[in-house]
C-alpha cells in the first residue's frame, strides 16, 4: 500500500487533524497489530467450525466414498452423485474414482470447511479496507509479459469495468490466495472458498466491534450537539457490524470508530456509559 501511495481511509479521524498523526492507532504499528489478531482470530473461528460445526470430509474422502460405494461397500452417497457430469470428467481422466492430490502425502487430515487460507484472507483484506481508501484507482497498472522479460499494459476485463481500485485487487488477492491453495491442489471443495472468505470479513467486523470502546475519543469538540451526533454514528456502526456478509460496512465501521471509545473527559465518559447501555 505504501510503495502505491495509497492514501488512508477517508472516514479515518486523522484525515482532519492538523495537529496529530497516526501512529498507536490508525498508524503502521496498529495496521500490522490488527492484522496479526485478526488472523489468529480468523483461524480460531475456522477451528471452531471445521470441528465442532461441520466435520466437512475432503474431496479425497468423497472420491473414496463413490469408490466404495461402487463397489458396493457402503451405501453412503446419495444417489444424485453419480449423476454428476463432473465426477465422470474426473473418471475419465484419472481412470479412477480416486480424486488426484498435488500433495504425494493427500489431505490434510483435518476437515475441509472453513479453509483457513480463505477465512484468514478474508479477515486481512477487511482490514486493510478499514485503513485504507478502498476507492483508490490504481493508475495504468502493469502485468509481465508472457515470457517474463518486460512489463506491459494491463488488458482490462470486462469484470474490471475499465478500472482498477484497490478494493477490487484486494478481492482478487483474497479469492486467488484460497482459490490456488485449495481448488488447484483437490483439497478443498470450491465452495469452502467461497464461504470462507465471506466467515472471514464476519470476523473482521466482530474485531472492529469488540475494540471500539477502547480506542480513544477523537471529536473535534465536546459540545452536547457533538455528543448527540457520536451516538448516532455510533449505533450506525453497531448496524453496519451486524449487516449480512460481503455488504459495504467499513466506510460506517471508521465513521463509529472516529468518533467513539474511551472519553477524556467526563462527557466523554458518560457517552461511553451510554454506548454500552445499547450493546
Amino acid at each position: 500500500m505504501k510503495t502505491l501511495n495509497i492514501p488512508p481511509n477517508s472516514k479515518s479521524p486523522y484525515a482532519v487533524l492538523k495537529s496529530e498523526k497516526p501512529f498507536g492507532t490508525f498508524g503502521g504499528p496498529d495496521i500490522a497489530g490488527t492484522l496479526a489478531a485478526v488472523a489468529k482470530a480468523a483461524i480460531d473461528a475456522v477451528w471452531y467450525q471445521k470441528w465442532v460445526i461441520h466435520l466437512r470430509h475432503r474431496p479425497e474422502a468423497g472420491g473414496g466414498l463413490v469408490y466404495l460405494q461402487n463397489k458396493g461397500a457402503v451405501t453412503a452417497i446419495d444417489a444424485d452423485v453419480f449423476t454428476s457430469k463432473a465426477l465422470a470428467a474426473s473418471n475419465k481422466h484419472n481412470k479412477s474414482d480416486f480424486l488426484s492430490q498435488a500433495f504425494p502425502e493427500g489431505s490434510p487430515t483435518h476437515p475441509a470447511y472453513p479453509t483457513g487460507h480463505g477465512c484468514v484472507a478474508g479477515a486481512c483484506i477487511t482490514v486493510l479496507k478499514f485503513f485504507f481508501e478502498g476507492s483508490t484507482i490504481i493508475p495504468n497498472p502493469m502485468v509481465p509479459s508472457r515470457d517474463g522479460n518486460h512489463l506491459e499494459p494491463y488488458t482490462y476485463t470486462q469484470a474490471d469495468g475499465g478500472v482498477m481500485t484497490v478494493n477490487g485487487e484486494l478481492h482478487k488477492l483474497a479469492h486467488n490466495i484460497s482459490f490456488g491453495h485449495g481448488i488447484h491442489a483437490g483439497i478443498h471443495w470450491r465452495s469452502d472458498t467461497d464461504y470462507s472468505m465471506l466467515l472471514g470479513e464476519e470476523v473482521a467486523l466482530s474485531f472492529f466491534k469488540r475494540q471500539s470502546p477502547n480506542l480513544q475519543r477523537r471529536s473535534l469538540d465536546n459540545d452536547h450537539k457533538n455528543e448527540r451526533t457520536n451516538v448516532r454514528s455510533y449505533q450506525k456502526f453497531i448496524a453496519a457490524a451486524q449487516r449480512k456478509p460481503g455488504t459495504p460496512a467499513i466506510g460506517l465501521l471508521v465513521a463509529g470508530f472516529a468518533v467513539f471509545g474511551e472519553g477524556r473527559t467526563a462527557r466523554g465518559a458518560r457517552l461511553q456509559r451510554k454506548s454500552m447501555s445499547m450493546m
